[in-house]
């Protein structure tokens, strides 16, 4: 009989994307006896859609979820890294905090169209910038004005800021645990004009997939 699995790390490396925010959110679908997931980031950020779909659902679940830095992240990775109960960073991560972008795209908009997605730009911000803000326990109008600013916060000011809780020396591993790795890179199609019940198989596949116990068979679907 196979061992439940309760605790899982987590290696997430490259890009907020469809294609990993899909890899990232199926893990507690497949494994129902998870309880705790440890997340180890590593990004420069990515999709402020798709990392909000990943924060808002994540919070649906029963999951104890700590993050850790080592490595400077930045952008939608941020919100990723406040998702953690507990989010530890070792001397050398940096975090990067700036307003939420418009993906460049080569469509031509009319006015209705542009309002429309305007509209849609800044309820994605806010809905961000709360993410953080109840993370660092902080008033959202303090986190926009420090995005606005575009900061970056070393690590033991990121702790003096609350969006660590602790510093650690050595970096958080998956070797010797129970654990897998997510790989991407940025490729996921623009949110704006664009269906996610559209994507194909294909594009809702990330680069690299290492299966774990419980998630040979897991399948992507489409939202």
């Amino acid at each position: 009989m196979q061992e439940e699995m309760k605790e899982l790390y987590v290696n997430f490396m490259g890009s907020i994307s469809a294609q990993t925010m899909f890899r990232l959110l199926e893990i507690p679908e497949n494994v129902p006896t998870l309880r705790t997931m440890h997340l180890i980031i590593s990004s420069l950020g990515g999709s402020a859609h798709w990392v909000n779909v990943a924060c808002q659902t994540l919070r649906q679940t029963l999951l104890e979820i700590n993050t850790h830095a080592y490595t400077p992240i930045a952008s939608a990775a941020v919100a990723l890294y406040c998702t953690g109960k507990e989010r530890s960073a070792t001397p050398s991560a940096a975090f990067t905090l700036h307003p939420v972008a418009w993906p460049p795209t080569h469509r031509s908009y009319e006015a209705a169209s542009l309002e429309e997605n305007l509209g849609y730009l800044k309820n994605l911000e806010r809905s961000i910038t709360e993410i953080i803000a109840e993370a660092v326990q902080k008033r959202t109008a303090d986190v926009s004005s420090v995005m606005r600013q575009r900061k970056v916060f070393s690590a033991e000011e990121a702790k003096e800021y609350g969006l660590v809780t602790h510093i650690v020396e050595k970096p958080i591993t998956i070797y010797g645990k129970q654990g897998m790795s997510i790989y991407g890179y940025d490729q996921s199609p623009s949110p704006v004009g664009t269906s996610p019940a559209s994507m194909t198989q294909a594009q809702a596949q990330p680069m690299f997939r290492k299966p774990i116990p419980g998630l040979e068979f897991a399948s992507f679907g489409h939202w």
